[in-house]
């Protein structure tokens, strides 16, 4: 076999110093982020353990990893739930979440045939003044029932607002009406709940674990990332969230997303 001579001077020239090789991996991936589009969207800032203060989240996980399947970078805007929605209305942000699909929302919001997730209206009394009733149609009228400014309900509830059947007292937060409940001041309160257990932590965070528990749920509603009509970007979102939530629930990263929270929520127990 032949031996070429070997040119010492282009070797050296040819090694490159590991700080020189980690610059170029450097820029090389820099490169290809620079290709991803970017996009920020509004979240509400206090619906633990779907979306929390700090950004962080199960639903904000979900939005993330859609987005991520179609190589879109999400940065989260954190807000009070009122703000980001009515941004999202006059188009001052390109979507929200979590938002209920209600039809007086169709008009003002654009939304994906697919949700975000499910979530249950539930309701919850205080375990030494229960509530008789098993079903919400059935509630006792009277019955004062606590829930949060701007927060959408099913059809049930307003229908028992309008009939005078309940009277509704609306606070800042779902926290605040569970410490009401707690302490006598409400009859029952309403909490969006699901297998992520959220009605847990509020009861938790309130310091009202024994004393406030689930009465009964009452309807199934789909919760999602609202698009603006009136952004420019809007309609290319959802149909980036279209395209990304398919993927992420074909592959199975929806479903790992899922059971994580889910896991996270019972081992609190």
């Amino acid at each position: 076999m032949q031996n070429f001579p070997q040119n010492k001077k282009l070797n050296q020239k040819l090694r490159m110093p590991p700080v020189f090789l980690t610059m170029v991996m450097f820029l090389m991936v820099a490169q290809i982020a620079e290709g991803r589009e970017k996009l920020k969207i509004y979240v509400e800032n206090d619906a633990a353990p779907w979306s929390k203060a700090d950004g962080t989240g199960y639903a904000n996980d979900l939005v993330k990893a859609i987005y991520d399947a179609v190589d879109v970078d999400v940065d989260f805007e954190v807000v009070p739930y009122a703000r980001c929605k009515k941004f999202t209305e006059i188009g001052e942000a390109v979507g929200c979440f979590n938002v209920a699909r209600i039809p007086e929302l169709e008009n003002l919001i654009a939304f994906s045939e697919i949700p975000l997730f499910f979530a249950y209206i539930s309701y919850f009394h205080n375990t030494e003044n229960p509530l008789s009733a098993s079903k919400s149609e059935d509630i006792k009228k009277g019955t004062i029932v606590g829930t949060v400014i701007g927060y959408e309900y099913d059809d049930m509830f307003y229908e028992l607002e309008k009939d005078g059947q309940i009277t509704v007292e609306r606070t800042r937060s779902e926290e605040m009406n569970i410490k009401k409940l707690g302490t006598g001041r409400l009859d029952a309160v309403i909490l969006w709940n699901n297998q992520t257990k959220p009605a847990d932590f509020i009861i938790q965070k309130a310091g009202m674990a024994g004393k406030v528990e689930l009465a009964f749920h009452s309807t199934k509603l789909e919760l999602h990332l609202g698009f603006s009509k009136a952004h420019p970007k809007g309609e290319w979102a959802l149909q980036k969230y279209k395209e990304g939530i398919k993927l992420i629930q074909s592959n199975g990263v929806y479903d790992q997303i899922t059971r994580n929270w889910v896991k996270r929520a019972y081992a609190t127990e």
